[in-house]
């Protein structure tokens, strides 16, 4: 669904659909928004977890030799990954803007803008990744600041290594790692991604060397917040659950503390059944791995 369907369906229900409206579109599109950040939070329902795959048709790109990421891509469309694993055309920018790094094109290097335009017409794929589930390590700096929209992680990987780095926290590192804080650089084996700080990470021992971690997990929308610019922009997280944020949304809405919006019986009636709705969501993504992590004291622990 597009954002301007939601704000309608929404209207509808709040019978406001009569210029002055009781609750402008900007409000409205707060609501819808803080919603689905809510959702992603709590139900994780938009999982990275494969690299995405880009099939190039006569594409016109952008491409940043420096960090070799795509900035701009014409002519193409996403098969996997960003959009929730579905067909998306890609009009001008890759992913509202957001920059992926390419990780594979032929199994060859690629670093300037006129190989990576080579190759595409060559073999018309390439893989690439977010990057924010890339982080370039850097010899012997143990702590890495994520980004936001990262909710949680799953899995994580550096490329010099073929196993899979154990992902746990500050209190499982005190209670068996005795001094772990002032180990010396050396092969990392853990990632520690509770208890850090604020989206940190911190690799355990410190790499003794430049490397590129890869995480995998669940996170917030790419585009957000989400504005009155983007009202004819599908949204990301996955259909079947798009219906279940109204509840959450009415229950903003009657919050409103105005004489002709507030209604605290009905919002409390909304937020019982956007619980209920979430409860059904988390049943839609109950694929947890035990060593998962929020990323975040302040998303609680799990």
């Amino acid at each position: 669904m597009l954002l301007s369907e939601i704000l309608s369906d929404i209207r509808l229900i709040l019978d406001d659909v009569v210029v002055p409206y009781l609750w402008s579109d900007d409000e409205l599109i707060k609501y819808i928004s803080n919603t689905i950040d809510e959702v992603c939070e709590e139900c994780f329902v938009l999982e990275e977890d494969e690299p995405t795959l880009i099939i190039i048709g006569g594409a016109d790109i952008s491409f940043n030799a420096a960090d070799r990421t795509i900035t701009k891509l014409s002519g193409g469309f996403l098969t996997a990954g960003f959009y929730n694993k579905s067909t998306v055309t890609i009009t001008n920018t890759v992913s509202n803007n957001v920059a992926m790094y390419i990780t594979r094109v032929s199994d060859t290097i690629l670093t300037t803008s006129s190989q990576v335009t080579n190759e595409i017409n060559t073999n018309a794929r390439i893989e690439a990744t977010a990057t924010i589930f890339r982080i370039p390590v850097i010899n012997a700096q143990h702590t890495y600041v994520i980004d936001d929209r990262l909710v949680r992680i799953q899995t994580a990987r550096l490329d010099s290594q073929t196993k899979e780095l154990e992902v746990t926290d500050v209190g499982y590192m005190d209670n068996y790692f005795y001094g772990w804080k002032k180990a010396k650089a050396d092969k990392p084996v853990n990632l520690i991604s509770d208890g850090v700080g604020v989206n940190k990470l911190r690799l355990y021992p410190p790499p003794d060397a430049a490397d590129i971690l890869r995480l995998t997990g669940y996170r917030l929308p790419y585009k957000t917040p989400l504005t009155s610019a983007d009202t004819e922009t599908a949204l990301e997280i996955p259909l079947k659950v798009q219906k279940k944020l109204y509840n959450g949304i009415l229950e903003k809405a009657y919050r409103k503390q105005d004489s002709e919006t507030e209604a605290q019986a009905r919002a409390n009636s909304h937020k019982i059944l956007y619980k209920e709705d979430k409860d059904l969501i988390l049943k839609y993504t109950a694929r947890f791995d035990r060593r998962a992590r929020v990323v975040s004291p302040l998303r609680g622990n799990l």
